[in-house]
């Protein structure tokens, strides 16, 4: 098994590291989410986020996301999020339009502890939709697919991941004809990350990730590196 481990981890590697060398642009996400247990299997929180482009030049988007996950079982876990995000006009920080995203999250837990329980391995598997709206513009409606790889390494808090996501884009494509409209539903891209995560102490953590994320439609793919940190506060009620 750990020899497996190392074997995914240095394609991983190899992989994004021949791909960033022949990009063109680069990307940050730089974010900062706080989480409040509410009950035993229900958290309330909100994510902050800013993304950077063209070489981490101009900003992309900065958002809010306040966010609930409920524990439906101690293997399933449901999230229902909403981002209001700023889209910056010129090469400003801010400027005056918004896109407002909802998110429907079902995550797949521990998926290795059926299979063998108290195991360093992990397996995550999550279905996402989102519904975004902007002005004057077309809603954005996907439906993603992601499996997580794990695995918190001996004798220390370290724990490296490997992820695989697919985005599946409704109305990608809309074709007007003199009779009809005609909406064309397709996978629009990939996502791969790969990262670190380390936690300070029970409240504090900090995360290290990158992303490469090829586009199905053009040649275009983004490289993105990713900084987080997340606080978790005490649980309110006991």
């Amino acid at each position: 098994m750990r020899r497996f481990l190392k074997i995914i981890g240095v394609l991983a590697f190899t992989l994004s590291t021949s791909m960033s060398l022949a990009q063109k642009d680069f990307g940050l996400w730089a974010g900062v989410d706080v989480r409040i247990p509410i009950l035993k299997k229900l958290d309330v929180g909100v994510e902050l986020q800013s993304r950077f482009e063209s070489n981490v030049s101009q900003v992309e988007r900065s958002f809010v996301s306040p966010y609930v996950k409920y524990e439906l079982h101690k293997h399933v876990r449901l999230g229902l999020d909403y981002r209001l995000s700023n889209l910056p006009s010129g090469s400003g920080f801010f400027g005056s339009e918004y896109t407002h995203r909802t998110t429907l999250d079902i995550e797949l837990r521990n998926l290795m502890d059926l299979i063998k329980e108290d195991t360093r391995l992990q397996l995550t598997a999550r279905i996402r939709g989102t519904y975004e709206a902007r002005s004057g513009d077309l809603n954005n409606t996907n439906l993603r697919g992601r499996l997580k790889i794990a695995y918190n390494l001996p004798k220390t808090k370290l724990e490296p991941h490997v992820a695989a996501e697919v985005f599946y884009h409704f109305n990608d494509q809309i074709n007007y004809t003199f009779s009809s409209v005609e909406a064309k539903h397709r996978v629009s891209k990939y996502r791969l990350r790969a990262g670190l995560s380390y936690p300070l102490t029970k409240q504090h953590l900090v995360k290290l990730y990158y992303i490469v994320e090829p586009r199905t439609e053009s040649m275009r793919t983004d490289f993105i590196l990713g900084v987080g940190y997340a606080f978790k506060l005490k649980r309110i009620v006991d």
